[in-house]
């Protein structure tokens, strides 16, 4: 099993915005619940003798859906030969998934940019973990926390995410919150706070400068900055309501520009090009 630091700071208690609630029906947290220690022993409380079922992404319509990203022309530059698409196409097939983190992609794939965005970052971490790992269980392990990370999107309402004039404070607030949404969730199915999974959803927004969102924390993860990385990276390059989307050249111009800004960890940066780089 991955074992990830947990790097969180003490700072201020955050709230949340609006009802969050599960694939099971129950609701998790409340507008305006503060999330703090005492919340979160109770919400790992709450999983107690919950079951988890699991299946393969190959015994799953998901395991297809790679297929056609890793054809399409957007996305041919993960692999750089037939060999490295069937070898990863391989290890997907045999990652599981619990039955409630199926589920959850499931309502995701309602919201068609989010959901094949997630799966576009899980192909690109992959195949950047194909150059720096050997162990197979250490790639699947973050492959599978990857494609849930997310998952708090969802739960943001959709006339907000798909807003194309500018968004009010609120709203932004709202949007801001979506990785505590992912964190709570996946906390209540693991039972477990300090679960890998659970992790990556609170800090895949956090920067090397304590900017980042949703507490403006430290984050030096090396998993996290990759995921961080190909999420910016495949937004750049994807159509979204207020811009087009931009060539492969501009895309990473503005990244080299976040990582001269120190926004994006230079080392990671590196390994990045070294994979995906013209």
């Amino acid at each position: 099993m991955r074992i990830l630091k947990n790097i969180f700071s003490k700072k201020d208690h955050l709230k949340v915005s609006l009802d969050i609630t599960a694939v099971d029906g129950i609701c998790i947290a409340r507008k305006n619940d503060t999330i703090d220690e005492p919340f979160l022993i109770h919400l790992e409380e709450r999983n107690s003798g919950k079951e988890k079922n699991a299946l393969q992404i190959s015994e799953i319509d998901m395991y297809h859906h790679f297929k056609i990203l890793l054809d399409s022309d957007k996305y041919h530059f993960i692999t750089n030969s037939k060999r490295t698409k069937n070898h990863m196409l391989k290890m997907l097939a045999t990652i599981q998934l619990s039955d409630f983190i199926i589920k959850e992609l499931r309502w995701m794939s309602r919201y068609p940019y989010h959901y094949h965005h997630t799966l576009a970052i899980v192909l690109m971490v992959i195949r950047i973990l194909f150059d720096l790992y050997k162990d197979e269980t250490e790639i699947k392990e973050v492959a599978a926390d990857a494609l849930s990370h997310d998952i708090g999107i969802t739960r943001v309402p959709k006339d907000v995410l798909t807003k194309v004039s500018s968004l009010n404070d609120n709203e932004k607030n709202i949007i801001s919150e979506h990785p505590v949404y992912s964190y709570l969730l996946l906390t209540y199915y693991w039972g477990d706070r300090e679960n890998p999974n659970a992790l990556l959803g609170y800090n895949h927004h956090e920067n090397e400068l304590g900017t980042g969102y949703p507490r403006g924390i430290i984050q030096n993860d090396s998993f996290a900055q990759y995921v961080q990385l190909c999420d910016i990276y495949d937004a750049l390059r994807s159509d979204r309501p207020f811009r087009p989307a931009l060539t492969m050249e501009q895309a990473q111009e503005e990244i080299k520009r976040l990582v001269d800004d120190h926004l994006i960890n230079p080392d990671a940066y590196s390994i990045f090009m070294k994979c995906f780089g013209k």
